[in-house]
């Protein structure tokens, strides 16, 4: 059996989520060894926050390190941007036209509280300049059982 997106084979423990099928809540879960893939664009002097992280289900917590990431210009395609961990807490990044001048500024978030051990912390975003274009934003679970993340894409008059 072949998995194909718009022509293209992957894997067949791959789902492309395209932007009207993602979920309101942003909350996600992924079953063991599975890859979601989140297809996003970024205009000319465009720019979206992706704030990602790590969530227990109610079956069970998670191994730290277990949700991993990566930012590719096909689906499932080699990565572009380096391949980084939800972590338990969370990551945000600021995906922006690289043309844009003056570059974006980093947002200072709210304090998060720590899902695994409760500790409070204040993320910030961390600036990704990308060509315009269409990306992919894919995520592994690397767990032997259902696990589960919290992605959004914020559009730049939130950003």
């Amino acid at each position: 059996m072949v998995n194909l997106y718009k022509g293209r084979e992957i894997p067949i423990n791959a789902l492309v989520i395209e932007e009207d099928d993602r979920n309101q809540n942003g909350k996600y879960e992924i079953d063991p060894g599975f890859i979601d893939i989140f297809v996003f664009e970024i205009l000319d002097d465009g720019q979206f926050r992706v704030p990602f992280r790590h969530l227990n289900t109610n079956a069970s917590l998670h191994q730290t390190y277990s949700i991993r990431a990566w930012i590719s210009d096909s689906p499932y395609g080699s990565e572009i941007f380096f391949r980084f961990h939800a972590m338990t807490g969370g990551t945000s990044h600021l995906f922006y036209d690289e043309s844009i001048v003056p570059i974006p500024e980093p947002k200072k978030h709210s304090p998060m509280r720590n899902e695994f051990s409760a500790i409070t912390y204040v993320p910030q975003d961390q600036l990704i300049p990308l060509t315009p274009g269409v990306y992919y934003y894919n995520v592994i679970n690397m767990e032997l059982s259902t696990n589960a993340f919290e992605l959004f894409f914020i559009p730049p008059d939130n950003c």
